[in-house]
């Protein structure tokens, strides 16, 4: 049986690209070169494409020898550079996203891999976009009575044509603690508690170096959090083992997440870069078993209510009184979340995503997309 082209996709136009070049190392071990003829794919902060060699560590990704490569819209081939020309390289039988934040979660990949029918490993680009977006998120499981904290969203134009209107009108509706999140962005970037409206202002600012609209929202102050993945399989969703990250800090930060436990400063990005991995954590989580169905329960409506598809994370709040808050919905989340499905299977997790991924664009070919008309005439 001939092997499926499979390429990896790394790195990108986001603050998140180092996180995402760990999550594509992970990703590129973890599959089987007895099936696949692997590939891994660097974007770099330009946005252009380069095939790496055999990389084992993510540091190898940035110092190893590239050869820059592209797509072309309606074809599912790779195409290599050649000065002003393209030459055709191999045929893509499935990309494996591991791109975090910016085009790797907003959409724009999905739309682009659709636009040159090659299968992928997540949600379109309609259900990722809406994910990523938190203020989008918040409002829409709002909607649809999914517990959510108190917040306010908050547009960069509206902020500097009157920053103190915006600062009252949030006073008003949420109180002190509160948190401040550029909208689209994951991996805690730009994230900071305010405490007071000195404090609010300052994070605003800063947070509005990292996007043009914000979430503000209540800030807990005695709880834990929950996370948990989902994926589909032969359609239905299937759910991992729950995790209890142990933060360090006030909130779970960039450098809980990814330096804290680790062997290696992410900077290095050496081989004992571990990227989500390396948080300490409680798996499975010791909680209330109706607490813990409950997550389950909530995790397959966000689930089905954004139609995801492939590996997601979402992420809850526990508060002392037992009620739980949908925080976060992570379309492409940090490694991928192996850490929960079991080390030792990720390699057939892989398999599994792979052919689902494939399977839905088999599906998709079959919907009637030319109408037969008379009207240009």
């Amino acid at each position: 049986m001939e092997k499926l082209n499979i390429v990896v996709l790394c790195g990108g136009e986001s603050v998140e690209s180092d996180i995402s070049i760990i999550t594509g190392v992970q990703v590129y071990n973890s599959l089987d070169a007895n099936k696949y003829n692997k590939h891994l794919i660097y974007i770099d902060s330009n946005g252009v494409w380069w095939k790496c060699g055999h990389c084992e560590s993510a540091k190898e990704v940035l110092d190893c020898k590239k050869v820059e490569v592209a797509l072309k819209l309606g074809d599912s081939n790779l195409f290599l550079i050649k000065g002003r020309k393209l030459k055709l390289d191999f045929k893509i039988h499935c990309a494996v996203l591991a791109l975090h934040g910016g085009y790797g979660e907003n959409g724009t990949i999905q739309g682009i891999l659709r636009m040159c029918k090659i299968p992928f490993t997540t949600g379109d680009n309609i259900s990722c976009a809406v994910a990523m977006d938190k203020c989008y998120t918040k409002l829409i499981l709002k909607g649809a009575k999914v517990k959510v904290l108190p917040f306010e969203v908050v547009n960069k134009f509206d902020f500097y044509e009157d920053e103190n209107s915006v600062i009252e009108k949030v006073e008003s509706h949420i109180n002190y603690p509160c948190i401040v999140k550029p909208s689209c962005l994951g991996s805690s970037i730009g994230i900071t508690v305010a405490h007071n409206q000195s404090e609010l202002r300052d994070a605003i600012h800063f947070a509005f170096k990292f996007d043009n609209k914000l979430l503000i929202e209540k800030a807990l102050t005695d709880f834990i959090e929950l996370n948990i993945s989902a994926r589909l399989l032969n359609g239905n969703v299937v759910l991992s083992e729950i995790e209890k990250p142990l933060k360090q800090d006030e909130i779970l930060s960039f450098n809980d997440k990814y330096v804290a436990g680790s062997k290696s400063k992410l900077q290095g990005l050496n081989s004992g870069s571990k990227g989500m991995a390396s948080l300490q954590r409680e798996v499975p989580a010791v909680i209330e078993e109706e607490t813990t169905q409950m997550v389950k329960a909530l995790t397959k409506k966000a689930y089905d209510l954004f139609n995801l598809k492939g590996i997601v994370r979402c992420d809850f709040l526990l508060d002392s009184n037992g009620r739980i808050y949908l925080n976060e919905i992570n379309s492409i989340p940090g490694s991928l979340s192996f850490y929960l499905w079991g080390k030792e299977n990720f390699s057939s997790v892989l398999d599994e995503e792979i052919s689902e991924a494939i399977k839905r664009k088999l599906l998709d070919d079959t919907i009637i997309k030319k109408f037969e008309s008379s009207v240009l005439q």
